[in-house]
């Protein structure tokens, strides 16, 4: 994987601001060994693929298609934005 000119610095930051197991010190032990396996791996996927990045997605947009199929729902913002601007 190629790295950008921030990816490194990005990785060293993520990677010391994960705390270890003993930052949790009254937890059972079987709590902070599961504690520390998720560390573990969130260090290991961090090492391996690099920081994560969010992207911008042109399709977004249809995860909010399932709200424009109830009916009169336009209707229903539509007064509610007029009984505001009333107030």
């Amino acid at each position: 994987m190629r790295e950008g000119c921030g990816d490194a610095r990005r990785r060293a930051e993520l990677l010391s601001a994960l705390s270890g197991a003993d930052a949790w010190p009254g937890l059972p032990a079987d709590e902070r060994a599961r504690r520390a396996a998720v560390l573990r791996d969130i260090r290991q996927r961090i090492e391996r693929d690099g920081p994560r990045r969010p992207c911008a997605d042109s399709g977004r947009g249809r995860l909010f298609m399932p709200f424009a199929a109830l009916k009169g729902f336009e209707e229903l913002i539509e007064g509610e934005a007029r009984d505001a601007g009333r107030q």
